[in-house]
């Protein structure tokens, strides 16, 4: 694991140096009234400190059995997963949040683990409407989708 982590650090530790970058360009403005650079730029250092920890702590790491990385089965979940959710930023404007999350939630979990079909839907379900009730108490707009939802 010594490789990939040092590996992953130096490309977050990459990223993390471009966001700061190019949030700069934008109105930063002060602690008590930030600009729109304000959070991402925190943001950035903030991932930029943890990839450098990252690093160093691979770094420290005396030898160690080095793995083969993601096994063939895990790459194929992870990419499920993504996929998934470029399906959700598609559909979630035409189908609205509430059928959209709960189709997202429920293909999340069944690709990551699978779980019983009836104890995938209580959960999507109850997830998707308790956060649709708590936005909606905060005033989130939410797109109406198909049936108004």
């Amino acid at each position: 694991m010594r490789k990939t982590d040092v590996i992953t650090s130096l490309v977050l530790l990459g990223f993390a140096v471009i966001v700061a970058e190019e949030s700069l360009r934008l109105p930063f403005g002060t602690m008590r009234l930030p600009g729109i650079a304000f959070l991402p730029f925190l943001l950035s250092v903030v991932l930029a400190i943890l990839s450098l920890a990252l690093l160093v702590q691979a770094l420290r790491r005396h030898g160690g059995s080095e793995t083969k990385g993601l096994q063939v089965g895990l790459w194929k979940k992870a990419g499920l997963c993504l996929i998934a959710l470029f399906v959700f930023a598609f559909i979630f404007e035409w189908l609205g949040y509430v059928i959209s999350t709960v189709l997202l939630l429920v293909v999340l979990f069944r690709a990551v683990e699978p779980v019983r079909w009836w104890l995938v839907l209580v959960i999507a379900v109850s997830s998707s409407l308790i956060t649709y009730l708590v936005f909606s108490l905060l005033g989130t707009p939410f797109p109406a989708g198909l049936m108004g939802i």
